[in-house]
């Protein structure tokens, strides 16, 4: 590529061409000077693409820990009022993941090309890898800016003052009315990337199982490079010279896996704002409103059905050849994912009562019991096989067991993961919250008291298995 020149080059140059239109340099005054000099100075900073998005995306991480961290409301609101396009320029950043173009480019152009090869090309998922990579990828906005706009909406909307509510510069940028949370916006853009994340999720696992044995060794790349065209189809030789234009110029996809943990990570910071949102009262019944709780436990349940259906020694996302001990950063990614939701459905039962109406309609704490004694479940069954000491109901490393314990066991102990722990902990206290507020009265009388979901042979089992492995499981949840 060409050196760019440095300012002092630039700066002279545009001075000769003025001075070549019969322009003295004397009579221009200093002040559009300077303001030459600044239009080159920013010209040279930003001249490609790349340039330009590195400086998003250091302005995106200076304001994310500005609104983290800044002591004085009063600074950041004057910030603000200077730019006050700005939050709906951080919104704008997002808005293309569920825009109808987005979509449309993405499926129907990936499709079409993946239609060109033969048969097996459908036996490999291409409706499953459009689901979820249509999050890990954009042809608007690049995803490290799409996942920063997200972290510092959060942050926005995180952040209290005193009393408890929103703070004054939320406030005046109207961050949730910029956000679409209102009182029957269901079109609005939360509610719609709540429902675009979620509904790609539950069609990448419910197409996961199908499809785990092809995936596991097939990366986006290697599948578009094996593709051959049809010769006896019939596109013209214009659009064939366009499609592999479009491939050529288009840069080198990341792999498969590595795709799927964006999108992944993609749907964890979209529940993070959500979260934000939720412990807001008015951003809590809008959402309601708008059907989150519906979404939430059919992602939790079909998660649930995932892990209940895949073999013990392997995760939905892990390989074949990967251990049973060790659990892939997608899997983690999973349940922290499982656990967000089942967060954000505690703070809307707290909240508001509708959100606890409609969790009780959905079977919600049955979904909730499920999905905790499958987790229980699938750890001492990874436990069990993989220990020799027989002495133990679950046998995983922790700084509580005796030394004697750990000494007769030379073989490695399954660890009771950072994400597994936090899922379990969520579902055990989201069931807590649910029994409590049904004995203070905000149920509906038709559902069983906490007492008798206790009595229940499913959660009874999860619990006395929980309290018999304190050292395991941990104190807290216990």
């Amino acid at each position: 590529s060409r050196a760019v020149k440095s300012t002092a080059e630039l700066f002279y140059y545009s001075i000769v061409k003025i001075e070549e239109k019969g322009h003295n340099r004397d009579q221009i005054p200093s002040e559009k000077l300077f303001f030459l000099l600044a239009d080159i100075r920013l010209a040279r900073s930003f001249h490609s693409t790349k340039s330009r998005t590195d400086a998003v995306e250091r302005r995106l991480r200076a304001l994310t820990c500005i609104l983290h961290s800044h002591p004085s409301q009063e600074t950041v609101s004057a910030y603000f009022l200077a730019q006050p396009e700005l939050c709906s320029e951080l919104v704008d950043l997002v808005r293309p993941t569920v825009s109808s173009t987005s979509a449309s480019s993405f499926t129907v152009g990936e499709s079409n090309s993946w239609n060109f090869g033969s048969a097996e090309c459908s036996k490999r998922g291409d409706v499953r890898q459009n689901s979820i990579l249509s999050l890990a990828d954009s042809p608007v906005v690049p995803y490290v800016i799409r996942s920063l706009a997200i972290e510092t909406l959060t942050a926005l909307v995180a952040r209290r003052d005193a009393t408890g509510t929103l703070t004054s510069v939320a406030k005046q940028v109207n961050v949730l009315g910029e956000l679409g949370v209102g009182k029957g916006q269901y079109l609005g853009l939360l509610p719609t990337l709540i429902r675009h994340s979620l509904a790609a999720l539950n069609s990448f696992l419910l197409n996961d199982g199908s499809h785990d044995s092809s995936r596991a060794d097939v990366t986006a790349t290697e599948t578009s490079d094996n593709i051959k065209v049809n010769e006896e189809s019939c596109i013209d030789a214009g659009l064939e010279l366009g499609l592999a234009f479009l491939k050529a110029s288009k840069p080198p996809q990341l792999p498969l896996k590595d795709q799927e943990e964006r999108a992944l990570e993609f749907i964890d910071a979209v529940l993070t704002l959500t979260s934000a949102v939720v412990s807001v009262p008015s951003g809590t019944a809008a959402l309601t409103d708008c059907g989150i709780i519906p979404a939430l436990v059919s992602t939790i349940a079909l998660d649930s059905q995932v892990i209940q259906n895949s073999p013990a020694h392997q995760s939905p996302f892990s390989k074949s050849s990967d251990s049973a001990d060790v659990e892939s950063y997608s899997d983690c990614l999973l349940k922290f994912i499982s656990a967000q939701a089942i967060q954000i459905i505690e703070g809307a039962i707290v909240t508001h009562n509708n959100a606890l109406s409609a969790f009780y309609e959905l079977h919600g704490i049955e979904v909730l019991v499920q999905r905790l004694s499958v987790e229980v479940k699938r750890v001492k069954k990874v436990s069990f096989s993989q220990s020799s000491n027989k002495d133990n109901d679950v046998v995983m490393e922790d700084a509580t067991i005796p030394g004697n314990l750990l000494a007769s066991n030379h073989s490695p102990r399954h660890n009771l993961q950072a994400s597994r722990r936090v899922l379990l902990f969520s579902a055990v206290n989201c069931l807590t919250v649910v029994f409590h507020q049904h004995e203070t009265g905000a149920a509906t009388p038709v559902v069983p008291a906490g007492g008798a979901q206790l009595r229940k042979p499913e959660l009874l089992q999860v619990l006395t298995d929980i309290m018999d492995n304190v050292n395991c499981y941990g104190g807290v949840l216990a």
